[in-house]
Order: C-alpha cells, then structure tokens, then sequence
C-alpha cells in the first residue's frame, strides 16, 4: 500500500516544530542554569580586567586597558537572556528561517509504503526504512495524520495534500502491520 503527498514550508514546520519544545520545568531549570553561568561569566570577566589593569598600571602600557575593556564587553556578550528560545513561536520563527535558506523544504514530494520490513519514505532526496518496532503511535489532528517514532520525531501527513492513493486505505494497512509486530 502507497501513498504520495506533497509537503509545503508550513507542513514541514509542523512536523518538526514539536522535537525542539521542551516543558516548562525544563525551560525554568534552562534559565536557572543560563543566570548562574552569566554570574560566572562576569566573574571571570571581572578577574581578567583586574589582573590585566594592573598589569597595565604596573607596565604602563595603556594598550592593556583596550584589551580589558575588550574583554569585559564580549564575555558580558557571549551569554545574551535570549540565547534559548524554547517556546513555540520561537521555535517556528527558528525553523521557518532556517529551511526558507534550502529552496527543496516545502516543495517536496513524499512517497510512503507499507513493505514487509517496515515503513518505507521514499522524496527526491532521500530514501528512509522505519522499523515498525520504532513506530510509537498513530494519531490524527485536523488536517493531518501523525506517525510518531520512539526516537522522539514525528512524519507529519497533510490530508489535503495527498496526489496518489488513499489516505485512509493506507492507515489502516500501517496499523494493521504495526498490530502484526506487536505480537
């Protein structure tokens, strides 16, 4: 049983969105972690710009207060508020920016079969066999059908989007081998 459907820049987004979103427990503990680096951080900057001041107060050399300044301002620079983003907006603007640079996201053709080894992706760019022991689950959204694996990744079908064969036929066929490698 086979399926082809046409992937598009908003499918794409949709699919892999969820892989990057973490709790919010996760995100407080993100910014605890970030807050005590960035007192570390300042620390350590605060150290070097003493050590090299002196330095420069004992040698004379005025360069060496430049090099302290310098120093002072990019470490305080390396670990901006923002340099997590872990809610979904973020993590679509993200994503939307990064596959707009490769032209092939979201004109895509995918071709999905239900083989006897497993799930079997074939698109113009690559060629992928997922064992039905790694499928975790089937689920529906409106507008989509959602293959999720085990391995925390999702394949994500647009049920408008579909050019050869029939969605729902196809479904069943996966469910079916999927209650097959169960037993």
């Amino acid at each position: 049983m086979k399926i082809k459907f046409k992937i598009n820049l908003d499918d794409r987004i949709e699919s892999s969105w969820q892989d990057y979103l973490i709790s919010p427990e996760q995100q407080k503990r993100h910014a605890q972690y970030v807050s005590r680096l960035r007192l570390i951080w300042y620390f350590i900057a605060t150290l070097v710009f003493i050590i090299i001041s002196m330095l420069a107060y004992i040698t004379g050399i005025i360069f060496l207060y430049f090099i302290a300044i310098t120093v002072l301002f990019l470490w305080g620079a390396c670990i901006r508020k923002d340099s997590f983003n872990c809610d979904e907006k973020s993590i679509r603007r993200d994503l939307r920016e990064s596959y707009k640079a490769n032209p092939a996201y979201g004109k895509e053709e995918i071709e999905m079969e239900v083989s006897d080894n497993g799930l079997v992706m074939h698109s113009k760019y690559s060629e992928m066999l997922i064992y039905y022991k790694t499928i975790g689950r089937i689920a529906a959204t409106p507008g989509y059908k959602i293959i999720e694996y085990q391995y925390k990744s999702v394949s994500v079908i647009p049920e408008n989007s579909i050019i050869e064969g029939d969605l729902e036929d196809f479904m069943k066929a996966l469910q079916a081998k999927l209650n097959d490698a169960v037993q």
